[in-house]
């Protein structure tokens, strides 16, 4: 009985040792490639396979099917130029007869910058930050400065200002990051879309100059022109104005990859959209006015980012591109104006208005190590 019980034994853990032994290997298969997984996911599949590495490279093409491997970095040089671009700003009277718009400035931005960007890419992610700053001083367009009157209920204008423009001082920061879920998506390989969160920080400085101002007397609100007008020339800087932009974005961007027209050349193109919250806040000092009139303007409201662009990739690490962009901001807040010598220290929230257009023609090389 004792060898038969003895045999039953032997016999049962032969069966279940190969078990054991192939579930403690798959446990650790498993595992190990989890973990893996989870780290390339990360940090990216680094160093990059060769082409000696036959097993590991196809592993990873399973594994990871739909995301491509790319370089560790990428460095981009761009030259950006700004058109049909401006900084605005508009309120209204906080005083009866509540003429809405009181004044309206236009600063146009239509000058030329230069943009520096360094971005680390792995297959699930990437994180780039960028640096913007103006290389020309002198705006194209001119700066437009109107002032409104009421009569009779009517708002008529009754001062109007131009002058020449010049950047004295231009940045631009933004920082994003991405993630790419082409995989999730089940999306063929040559598609890209990739989620992203973003911060943008702008500032300008400009300086109105040599302009020309006409002033309206005996304003017929009927239609007919003024009984009376002047014009007077002014000489030299008369308005500084800083406007700061701070922008949160969510988007998405897109990379669509041609297949290669030749051994080292390949076409891709990419698309951005955008939408945020944006914080304002700018200062208007008049230097010809009599005392020293400062605007104060808080702003918030929302914001919008388009991009579109086409890269021609003449090598594994060079290319070469053309974008279009277009930044989109309206605000609303409040003014508070300062003329001390005056007597005048006022805030008001009526008709103030906050806004900014900026499209941009961008060509850039970038290279990737």
């Amino acid at each position: 009985m004792i060898k038969v019980l003895r045999t039953v034994v032997v016999i049962l853990a032969l069966s279940v040792l190969p078990n054991v032994v192939w579930a403690g290997e798959k446990s650790a298969d498993i595992a190990k490639t989890t973990w893996r997984d989870i780290v390339s996911d990360i940090f990216g599949h680094y160093p990059l396979p060769s082409s000696t590495a036959v097993d590991t490279a196809t592993e990873v093409t399973k594994n990871k099917s739909a995301l491509s491997i790319p370089k560790n970095w990428e460095f981009d040089l761009d030259v950006r130029r700004y058109i049909a671009s401006h900084n605005s700003y508009q309120y209204g009277d906080k005083d009866e007869p509540y003429t809405t718009p009181l004044s309206r400035l236009e600063f146009p931005m239509n000058t030329w910058w230069l943009d520096f960007t360094l971005r680390r890419t792995c297959p699930r992610w990437s994180i780039g930050s960028k640096l913007g700053v103006n290389i020309s001083k002198v705006s194209d367009g001119v700066m437009k400065d109107s002032d409104w009157t009421t009569i009779d209920s009517i708002n008529a204008l009754a001062v109007y200002s131009e002058g020449d423009l010049r950047v004295d001082k231009g940045f631009n920061c933004r920082s994003d990051i991405d993630f790419n879920i082409s995989d999730w998506l089940r999306l063929p390989k040559w598609l890209e879309v990739r989620p992203l969160f973003a911060f943008q920080y702008q500032r300008t400085d400009v300086t109105t100059y040599d302009g020309t101002q006409w002033e309206w007397y005996d304003l017929d609100v009927d239609g007919g022109a003024p009984s009376d007008t002047t014009s007077n020339i002014m000489y030299g800087d008369f308005i500084r104005f800083k406007q700061d932009w701070y922008i949160y974005q969510i988007g998405f961007r897109t990379v669509c990859n041609f297949p290669k027209m030749s051994k080292n050349l390949a076409i891709k193109l990419h698309t951005e959209a955008d939408w945020g919250p944006v914080y304002g806040y700018n200062e208007d000092f008049h230097l010809q006015r009599r005392g020293n009139l400062i605007s104060h303007i808080a702003s918030r409201g929302n914001s919008m980012y388009f991009l579109a662009g086409a890269d021609m990739v003449i090598s594994d690490t060079v290319k070469l591109g053309l974008d279009v962009d277009y930044l989109w901001i309206r605000t609303t807040g409040v003014i508070r104006d300062e003329n001390h010598p005056r007597g005048i220290d006022y805030t008001s929230k009526r008709g103030v208005y906050v806004w900014s257009d900026q499209l941009s023609v961008i060509g850039h090389a970038s290279y990737a190590f």
